[in-house]
């Protein structure tokens, strides 16, 4: 353990949230304005914004894996839109379309650090968890090619 101490990483995933239009997955496939998250590596979208005191919503999410692709092109041509490809055999592609340049480039940027951190991650095995914090759980980690350990 004191040697995957002594080499700690340090990895902060985005947290980031704004309304963006969004194209349904069903039949009529219309552009409707949601609530969308980042969360880590997960994604979802709501109808409204969350707010105290709310019961209950419904919340669609989708997971940031290593086979997921950001696209920064809409799929009409829209110049604020882009595309988020899960690829992960059941999750249909998410078309997004930002309100402005600035929000696109701020999406963009948060999603494909989530994906950069999720692939240098997938060279890592969880050994154990070293500790439980208030905002973070510290696991010791295996590199699967040269064998080091880090915390």
């Amino acid at each position: 353990m004191d040697i995957a101490l002594q080499s700690s990483v340090y990895v902060s995933s985005p947290e980031y949230a704004g309304w963006l239009l969004k194209k349904g997955f069903h039949w009529r496939k219309l552009w409707r304005r949601r609530w969308v998250a980042l969360h880590g590596a997960e994604i979802i979208y709501m109808k409204d914004e969350p707010k105290l005191g709310l019961t209950s919503m419904e919340i669609t999410k989708a997971t940031i894996t290593a086979a997921t692709k950001i696209s920064e092109y809409d799929v009409e041509g829209y110049e604020y839109g882009f595309a988020i490809h899960i690829n992960d055999g059941r999750t249909p592609t998410w078309f997004l379309r930002a309100e402005s340049k600035p929000d696109k480039t701020k999406w963009l940027l948060r999603l494909t650090y989530t994906l950069a951190i999720v692939k240098w991650l997938e060279e890592f095995e969880k050994v154990k968890v070293l500790g439980v914090g208030g905002t973070a759980i510290v696991y010791e980690l295996l590199h699967k090619t040269n064998g080091k350990r880090y915390a």
